[in-house]
């Protein structure tokens, strides 16, 4: 064989090989469909479990704020039917259906399917497009499934009489889902409605930064704290909330997030980009509307994504600055003019404790409640205690109520929780249709410091199986009344615990009286953000509405009279000095690794090691005090104690205790060390130590784009062989070849 045919035997099998190898695929149009389709599952709703004869229930879920929904929405159901047997139907039926299932959306009528059969069933159900709601103010969507027999209720009596119902019940999966085609439309633009549009509670992930001037006044960093708390307040921490300096906000965030600006507009040139209601000017606002230490709220269409809001929590002075803050975690806000602008003149912090032994519902904001249809329901009742009062023995709860005459007397109950602690439950009867009153006594040690949460949970069922869930119902009257004996005690730090594990309704019940001191970074700013968000998502209803100093600035006022929060690098914290006997581990001079008297085991670590510290102990100027320091040797080892500190899910970390938590990576180490009135101190004998779960992180494969370099391999290839091919073919023409 010619070496010609060899070369091209060579490089026919090399470009074969290289087509199995990368198999370079046709690239289709992808179904725009697909991104109107939303998923049971995407809604984070499990199977729905209907129980015959008749069954219901209902999921919620709210549409994106920038959807207008068009013509052709559908509800795709994936579901199963079952009976006692299959095939089975009721004695005495004469039809073959054996029951239907009914939706509603928003309480209108949008289809029924009858039910012929056991087994798996798959339905398609249009939803006319005037069933949505459009008002944002009440933007959650509801649609309700009810299962109901063919079957007559005398008959199903009988059946039941003699023992033979086999029942009627369906599951629908998670795989169903909602067609759901719109249009984009303008967000709205109202203070009134806050946290929405920031906060949604979509199928879509709710994100925003919060963005701080780059070189912040105390004042301004008191307001972008006590923004953040009223953010994880309104949101219950469920909005997804990052925090950066103005010199560090990338483009690329704004493009894709809400943002929220806390400061004076100066430190904003980014702001000139959107449509203002009052626009800065030079740095200012100039207008007469605006008094020199008014505060300003205003919100805005993200000028980067219309999709997105900005939201400006601004003044022209520090004092303006921070009663934009306060209104804003106040909850109740009063535009000016337009809905997208409210001036503030003045915030007057509300205490919300109670003062008086007795008390009804209503003295608490509470009107008149009931719940109905079947199942397990909930009503809170939230109050607050002040710390310096202790609840004495004789609390009681005097519960008004009325009842349905069609419940379940042998089953239908209430049971009352405090604080998640049982306290007791009563029984209806045919007597409590009428107003009845019923004693739940209250020991005083279900009560604890700050908000207190009284649960009163209703398990309903019916006096037969043919009674609408609508019928089944329990009231609560507001002239319910509590009595709650308070006795003071004395601010001698002898009743509080200084325990981790209490972190944060038992450490800090009130949120009152609290001064964050931080160190002059912005590390440390944005760390205490994060701490001041998640105080705010606990519990609800209380507004963190803080002083924040760097350490030069702290005064004898604040350390006597506040809880203190110090946030960041230990050596650029020199409070820490000055607590040095009080703390449970010390840091020298200069130093950002802690000083731990008489470990049980004591290691060599290099001090560039990350390391994060949490430690709670008893103000030294007011032992009825707290001070938490939340700090780390570096961002890394600040970030490790923030996670530690703020963490719900405790996937990374284990569940907080003891006085003094280090972290280490992955590793926690939580000890309860004893601080005698003499400031010596002395470590308990048996420290805990806590290790969360080690991740090891895959090892990163090398990103090649596998097509794209077949591609090239295949073009070198041909390449050289052309090039290979004309050497050859010049040598033979050469003379003497």
């Amino acid at each position: 064989m010619s070496t010609k045919r060899i070369f091209y035997s060579i490089l026919i099998t090399i470009l074969l090989a290289g087509m199995m190898l990368f198999d370079v695929q046709p690239s289709y149009a992808q179904d725009s469909s697909l991104d109107n389709q939303v998923t049971f599952a995407q809604l984070k709703i499990p199977d729905i479990s209907l129980k015959g004869p008749l069954g219901a229930d209902s999921i919620r879920f709210t549409l994106p704020a920038d959807w207008q929904m068009n013509n052709g929405a559908e509800l795709h159901l994936n579901w199963h039917i079952f009976s006692g047997e299959a095939g089975d139907t009721l004695p005495g039926s004469v039809s073959p259906v054996a029951g239907f299932l009914t939706v509603r959306v928003n309480d209108i009528w949008v289809g029924t399917v009858t039910l012929d059969h056991t087994g798996e069933y798959t339905s398609v159900i249009s939803i006319p497009n005037e069933t949505w709601i459009t008002s944002p103010r009440n933007a959650r969507q509801s649609i309700r499934f009810s299962l109901e027999s063919a079957q007559s209720c005398d008959m199903i009596q009988a059946a039941l009489g003699r023992g033979i119902f086999t029942g009627l019940d369906a599951v629908i999966h998670p795989s169903s889902f909602l067609v759901l085609p719109h249009q984009d439309a303008a967000i709205p633009l109202d203070l009134t409605l806050l946290p929405y549009p920031l906060y949604q509670r979509s199928f879509t992930a709710d994100t925003a930064v919060l963005v701080m001037p780059q070189k912040p006044t105390e004042g301004e960093l008191q307001a972008a704290i006590t923004t953040a708390s009223a953010m994880g307040n309104l949101t219950q921490n469920g909005l997804l909330l990052t925090y950066v300096t103005a010199d560090e906000l990338d483009p690329a965030i704004l493009d894709n997030a809400h943002a929220i600006f806390v400061g004076k507009p100066a430190s904003f040139p980014v702001l000139q980009e959107a449509r203002w209601s009052v626009p800065p000017v030079d740095g200012s606002f100039s207008t007469k509307q605006i008094q020199a230490d008014d505060g300003v709220l205003q919100l805005a269409v993200s000028p980067r994504n219309a999709t997105k809001a900005w939201l400006l929590v601004s003044g022209n002075t520090d004092a303006g600055v921070i009663k934009a803050a306060q209104a804003l975690g106040a909850g109740a806000i009063l535009p000016g003019g337009t809905p997208d602008l409210a001036v503030v003149a003045g915030v007057t912090p509300q205490r919300h404790a109670i003062t008086q032994a007795d008390l009804t519902l209503k003295d608490l904001g509470y009107q008149d409640m009931t719940l109905s249809g079947f199942g397990h329901q909930s009503l809170f009742v939230q109050f607050e205690i002040p710390r310096d009062y202790v609840v004495s023995n004789g609390a009681y709860l005097d519960l008004m109520y009325s009842n349905s005459a069609l419940l379940n007397f042998e089953e239908a109950a209430v049971t009352l929780e405090l604080n998640g602690e049982f306290i007791g439950g009563l029984r209806f009867n045919d007597r409590s249709t009428n107003t009845a009153t019923y004693r739940f006594e209250i020991p005083s040690s279900a009560f604890q410091d700050g908000t207190n949460s009284i649960n009163l949970i209703a398990s309903l069922s019916s006096a037969t199986p043919c009674i609408p869930e609508n019928d089944v119902w329990i009231s609560m009257w507001n002239t319910s009344s509590l009595h709650i004996p308070l006795e003071p005690i004395a601010s001698d730090g002898k009743t509080l615990q200084y325990d981790l594990a209490l972190y944060p309704q038992k450490v800090f019940p009130l949120y009152e009286n609290m001064t964050f001191v931080l160190a002059d970074d912005p590390v440390s700013w944005k760390s205490a953000a994060q701490v001041a968000y998640h105080l705010g998502g606990y519990p609800r209803g209380s507004i963190i509405n803080p002083s924040v100093v760097f350490p030069e600035s702290l005064s004898s006022e604040m350390r006597d009279g506040n809880d203190l929060i110090l946030v960041g690098k230990p050596s650029m914290l020199s409070t820490l000095q000055l607590l040095t006997p009080d703390m449970p581990a010390p840091f020298g001079k200069g130093s950002d690794i802690a000083t731990e008297a008489n470990p049980e085991v004591s290691f060599r670590v290099p001090p560039e090691n990350p390391v994060g510290y949490l430690e709670l102990f008893a103000s030294p100027w007011n032992p009825g005090r707290m001070i938490l320091l939340v700090a780390g040797n570096g961002p890394e080892g600040l970030g490790s104690a923030i996670t530690a500190l703020t963490e719900k899910d405790r996937v990374i970390y284990p569940p907080l205790s003891g006085n003094l938590v280090s972290i280490h990576g992955t590793q926690m180490i939580s000890q309860q060390v004893t601080l005698h009135p003499q400031q010596n101190v002395e470590v308990a004998p048996t420290p805990v130590a806590t290790q969360a779960p080690v991740e090891v992180a895959p090892k990163q494969a090398i990103n090649i784009d596998l097509p794209t370099f077949g591609i090239a391999l295949i073009v070198t290839v041909i390449i050289l062989g052309i090039v290979f091919w004309v050497v050859s073919r010049n040598r033979r023409n050469k003379p003497g070849m």
